[in-house]
């Protein structure tokens, strides 16, 4: 008596491609995650004596009422520096050691430590390094504040997965109506990132 032949299951060569691409990306992803895992904190910044004396000098002026008011164009121009921004930063307990900033020519970088949820996979409890790039300037007689990207790692995080703000002005997307980035703007008359400054030039 003939038995029927049985018939195997052969999935098709695609998926059997996906799920082998899939188990290799995760392989490679929690590989990476435990090789750039971040554990020093950044370094903050110390100023020098004269530094220090400027910095507080521009603190002061946006920060003593005891003087007679006096409005002056030059006063409505602050220049800061990227080792005055930086020892700002560093004064702040929940950022000293876990954030820094760079100054280039209309780009503001940052990078700050964040430790992560425990349930995180792979990197729970761990402190990761995440970098951003802000591409800052001014035009139509608005600031504008572009995000560049985002990456976690070192690795770049897709647009999708930042709702589609890469490469949005976020200045321009707040619209009016009162929001943050919209009462900034009018407040600010140029905006401009030199190498290792910054400018602000404020409206009357």
């Amino acid at each position: 008596m003939s038995h029927p032949a049985r018939r195997s299951i052969r999935l098709p060569a695609v998926v059997i491609l996906v799920v082998l691409t899939a188990v290799i990306a995760a392989l490679v992803t929690l590989l990476v995650a435990r090789l750039w895992i971040f554990q020093p904190e950044v370094s903050p910044v110390v100023l020098d004596s004269q530094e220090q004396a400027e910095l507080d000098q521009k603190v002061k002026a946006l920060t003593d009422k005891s003087q007679l008011y006096d409005e002056r164009p030059d006063d409505r121009v602050i220049y800061l520096t990227e080792r005055e921004l930086n020892a700002i930063v560093a004064r702040d307990p929940d950022l000293a050691n876990r954030a820094s900033f760079s100054l280039s020519e209309e780009t503001i970088s940052a990078i700050l430590l964040v430790d992560m949820p425990e349930d995180v996979p792979g990197i729970g409890g761990q402190t990761v390094e995440i970098s951003a790039g802000l591409r800052v300037g001014h035009a139509d007689g608005r600031p504008t504040v572009i995000l560049e990207g985002i990456s976690v790692m070192g690795v770049p995080i897709p647009s999708a997965w930042l709702g589609g703000w890469k490469g949005k002005d976020l200045v321009q997307a707040d619209g009016p109506g009162g929001g943050v980035w919209d009462i900034f703007s009018e407040g600010v008359k140029d905006l401009r990132v030199e190498d290792g400054r910054l400018r602000i030039e404020l409206e009357e």
